[in-house]
């Protein structure tokens, strides 16, 4: 279904629903972002520490804060620069499907 649709709020927005099935994983996720738009997203699952600068900072904080929540991430914080810094998760050991 991500896939197919075309708009990136859409995808976002299904993809904050699917954060709350414990059976996606890690890399389920990082492949469904994947196919948004909007590249900077992909940051937060190849780097410890990302700094994004979005399109739509209300969407934007919506989902960092579903990412968070799901313990994808650990935490988000909005400079005063209008760029969000994130600190990503690190893949676990215990986890083989987490990045």
């Amino acid at each position: 279904m991500i896939k197919l649709s075309t708009d990136d709020s859409q995808k976002i927005s299904l993809i904050i629903r699917l954060l709350t099935y414990k059976g996606i994983g890690r890399s389920d996720i990082a492949e469904m972002v994947s196919e948004l738009d909007e590249t900077e997203y992909r940051k937060l699952f190849s780097q410890q520490t990302a700094t994004l600068i979005l399109s739509n900072s209300s969407e934007g904080e919506s989902f960092l804060s579903a990412l968070q929540k799901s313990g994808l991430i650990l935490e988000w914080l909005l400079r005063d620069d209008g760029k969000y810094y994130v600190t990503c998760r690190k893949k676990s050991r215990q986890d083989p499907d987490r990045n």
